[in-house]
């Protein structure tokens, strides 16, 4: 999925069954933009954080069946809209 972003984007699932969920964030314009990655559980509360300054964040985390789960992209200067591309593997 490719997503353009000005401000903190949210993606929502719902797990079907036990899994491993994986998900990897790669954005272009390092001079410009940083963004990190964050995983939440259904209560908002942050699973795992990635913030590395490369260009490229990786997050992993374990959920049951019926779990839901928040993927967030958080812009981390302001320098204005940043594309990225966000893979999601689900284990």
């Amino acid at each position: 999925m490719t997503q353009l972003i000005a401000d903190n984007d949210y993606f929502t699932f719902v797990i079907a069954t036990d899994a491993t969920v994986q998900v990897e964030l790669s954005h272009f314009d390092l001079l410009t933009e940083n963004l990190d990655l964050e995983i939440l559980d259904e209560d908002l509360n942050q699973v795992t954080l990635s913030n590395s300054n490369d260009g490229f964040e990786k997050a992993e985390a374990q959920f049951q069946a019926g779990d839901i789960l928040y993927i967030g992209v958080l812009p981390i200067s302001d320098a204005g809209a940043a594309a990225y591309i966000l893979s999601i593997d689900v284990n």
